[in-house]
């Protein structure tokens, strides 16, 4: 059977999406639409196909756009299988920039807020919405945690 050409001019195809996000104002315009990068001016780094090893040896983890500003630290994720945009996927990346943009001594109140974005193909949840945003809350008082983590 031979694939659809439209198909794979989209940007949900992995080849394409990293021709796109080659180009950085088009990434950055993706951050800015989904209200993760405001203050382009304030841009560190943008590097897609970021791969983030970890000290120890273990496992590390390559993500599809990494932006680092003065204030933010993000991961996009172009996700057509919604069982790889799991819960602890997610935990685990954002766990990963933590400790990758963190300095020795560094006072862990000024770490950057932190994205994790899955752009996914189908609606993971079901619920018919087109975004989902997803934050730590302290159950007994429903407040926000304010840990900066934004998956």
């Amino acid at each position: 059977m031979q694939s659809n050409p439209i198909d794979q001019a989209m940007l949900m195809n992995d080849y394409f999406s990293r021709i796109v996000f080659q180009n950085q104002e088009v990434g950055l315009e993706v951050l800015r639409i989904l209200n993760v990068v405001n203050d382009v001016e304030s841009l560190i780094r943008y590097q897609p196909q970021k791969v983030m090893r970890n000290p120890k040896g273990k496992r590390s983890i390559r993500v599809d756009v990494f932006v680092l500003t003065n204030e933010v630290v993000a991961d996009v994720e172009i996700e057509n299988n919604k069982y790889r945009a799991h819960p602890n996927r997610t935990r685990f990346n954002a766990a990963s920039m933590d400790v990758y943009v963190s300095e020795v001594n560094m006072n862990l109140k000024e770490l950057p807020k932190n994205y994790v974005i899955f752009i996914c193909k189908d609606d993971v949840y079901k619920k018919g919405y087109p975004i989902y945003t997803i934050r730590r809350v302290v159950q007994e008082t429903g407040e926000v945690y304010g840990d900066d983590c934004h998956e």
